[in-house]
């Protein structure tokens, strides 16, 4: 399909998944105490500083139902531009309404990847207008 060719969407980033499902669910931080073992990782592990384990990662598959391969994915490197427009696509996928706690299956991975395609493009085609030829 032309659209999946020229608009790749990728997996998204295992910390990305991992707020996403902390925002839907409505869950603190001290709420994944249980998936990481010490509040300690759970804080290091949010900012960045401490790469997830294997355990942590059975762990939030298991509890959260965070599809596998997210975290088995290689990371991609961005360029700011790259981050700008995943923050703006961010602020168009997360919804504004909490909702009830239900695994995310890798349908719902992949309807949330589906919507991202069609905003990724809607923000393109703005960015970019048809040009007279």
């Amino acid at each position: 399909m032309y659209e999946e060719k020229e608009f790749p969407i990728g997996l998204p980033d295992p910390l990305a998944a991992i707020q996403f499902r902390m925002e839907q669910q409505g869950l603190k931080a001290k709420e994944l105490i249980p998936y990481f073992g010490s509040a300690s990782k759970v804080s290091e592990v949010l900012s960045g500083k401490r790469r997830l384990s294997v355990t942590m990662m059975r762990n939030l598959v298991g509890g959260l139902g965070i599809p596998a391969k997210v975290f088995l994915a290689t990371p991609k490197r961005t360029t700011n531009a790259d981050e700008e427009d995943s923050r703006e696509l961010a602020e168009l996928l997360l919804p504004t309404v909490r909702a009830p706690h239900r695994p995310l299956t890798n349908r719902g991975f992949d309807q949330l990847r589906q919507r991202a395609a069609v905003n990724q493009r809607a923000a393109w085609s703005r960015k970019n207008p048809a040009r007279d030829r």
